[in-house]
């Protein structure tokens, strides 16, 4: 059976507080104990220097030189009175108050307990010796009752304590049940759900807030799984449809060699888009698994760019766009795959979403220890609001153009993740109406220094 938190907080702050009340009323007993005894043991030397000085020398002994009232003090019946003994020089009893006392005399000055009785011995005159004692149940009876008055007091402490305790354990845990009941809520159906922080205070306030920000990220994922599922069933789907309509319209019957070769290339042209959409969804769920690290090399990002360039330039004649490039050596290490793949994603942008008769212009520089890759196009832009989400996946600015162009809504995704992976950074600037520039850093391979003469 598993316990409450609460349950096992209140259980060690029972114990704790059982130990410092025990430790706490034994001490305090104590220190009763050796005042009552100490004050006892200060009246007993009081008596015991006073009966030692009164001691008179005669021819045939010794005399006590006291008043009656004082003798009187040691006569009384009253257990609780004082009593004392005197022995002569040669060890034998002279005098005792009451009398018939038998008591034996202490090898030295000092205190001594002796049958519930405390007793101080003092050396007296000429090699006489004088003992003083009295009853200690007085003393253990105060005590007793000292004791029993400490015992109700630590008792009445506990039991207050413990309620107190008891009920600040729920104060305090009270935020936590508020964050469990807030966390059990969440599902799928209902990601919305979020911790009160106006009612959570201290440390379990900043816990409270890192729950909701995982909450957020939780919800925010969720979403774009969503998304991407809908995006990419919708994708293929397209292609799709088209090979089993042209499929099923070919098969329906006989047809002309022109007509079956129309639509073999009908379901060439869907089943290569079905084959490009396919590889972008690969590389997302690359980027997402962060399963190892990316080979490297040596290369040239230069001639990677101009290979791209060269690839790309059909696509840019055909839309009637001019393709221009400004490109240096510029050596780093990478992934050339992955590069080409970066470079063709930003190029093809800027011919896709260009103007008949605009400009794409791709330009390469190395500045202080970066690799700067620059795409720029004079195009119609990019809205404004739509800036902050251009590198999320599936995000389109212009989704029925994209839909006719064949785009995933992937490619500046994947761009933004190759950069990434090779530790630098992309930026995009636009303009409505006079274009776009999309900057890309990368680290340089540093360029060995000729030594000094």
């Amino acid at each position: 059976m598993r316990r409450s938190i609460r349950g096992i907080l209140f259980f060690w702050y029972a114990v704790i507080l059982v130990l410092v009340i025990v430790a706490y009323g034994a001490t305090l007993i104590e220190s009763q104990r050796r005042s009552m005894y100490a004050s006892l043991d200060s009246r007993l030397d009081v008596h015991a220097i006073a009966l030692a000085g009164s001691v008179e020398d005669e021819v045939d002994g010794f005399e006590l030189e006291i008043s009656p009232q004082y003798y009187s003090l040691f006569k009384s019946n009253d257990p609780d009175s004082p009593y004392f003994v005197f022995w002569d020089r040669h060890g034998s009893i002279a005098a005792t108050a009451p009398p018939g006392l038998l008591v034996t005399r202490a090898a030295e000055s000092g205190i001594r307990d002796r049958d519930g009785n405390r007793e101080v011995s003092r050396r007296g005159h000429d090699g006489t010796w004088v003992l003083v004692g009295q009853a200690t149940d007085r003393v253990r009876e105060d005590l007793g009752a000292f004791t029993g008055k400490v015992a109700g007091i630590g008792v009445t402490v506990l039991i207050i304590s413990l309620l107190g305790g008891w009920f600040l354990a729920g104060r305090v845990l009270k935020p936590i049940r508020r964050i469990s009941e807030a966390a059990s809520e969440i599902s799928e159906s209902n990601l919305s759900r979020r911790i009160n922080l106006k009612r959570t205070e201290n440390e379990l306030g900043g816990l409270a807030g890192v729950l909701n920000e995982a909450f957020d990220r939780l919800q925010s994922a969720v979403e774009r799984q969503k998304r991407f599922t809908a995006d990419a069933s919708h994708e293929l789907r397209t292609p799709l449809s088209v090979i089993l309509v042209h499929t099923e319209h070919s098969l329906s019957r006989k047809r002309e060699a022109a007509e079956y070769e129309e639509a073999l290339q009908a379901i060439d042209r869907a089943a290569n888009r079905m084959k490009s959409l396919i590889g972008v969804l690969l590389g997302m769920a690359r980027a997402d698994s962060g399963n190892g690290t990316i080979f490297r090399e040596s290369i040239d990002l230069e001639k990677v760019v101009d290979e791209t360039i060269d690839l790309l330039r059909p696509m840019a004649e055909a839309r009637g766009v001019v393709l221009d490039r400004a490109t240096v050596p510029a050596k780093m290490q990478g992934n050339r795959e992955l590069l080409q793949e970066m470079a063709i994603n930003l190029i093809s942008n800027s011919i896709i979403h260009n103007r008949r008769g605009g400009r794409s212009r791709a330009c390469l520089r190395v500045d202080n220890g970066a690799v700067v890759f620059r795409v720029e196009d004079d195009g119609p832009g990019i809205p404004e609001d739509d800036l902050p989400h251009l590198f999320e996946r599936f995000y389109r600015v212009d989704k029925a153009r994209s839909r006719r162009t064949g785009g995933s809504g992937l490619g500046l995704a994947i761009t933004k993740w190759i950069v990434e992976e090779h530790g630098g950074s992309i930026s995009v600037e636009s303009d409505p109406g006079k274009g776009s520039v999309f900057s890309v850093r990368l680290p340089a391979t540093p360029t060995a220094q000729p030594p000094h003469p």
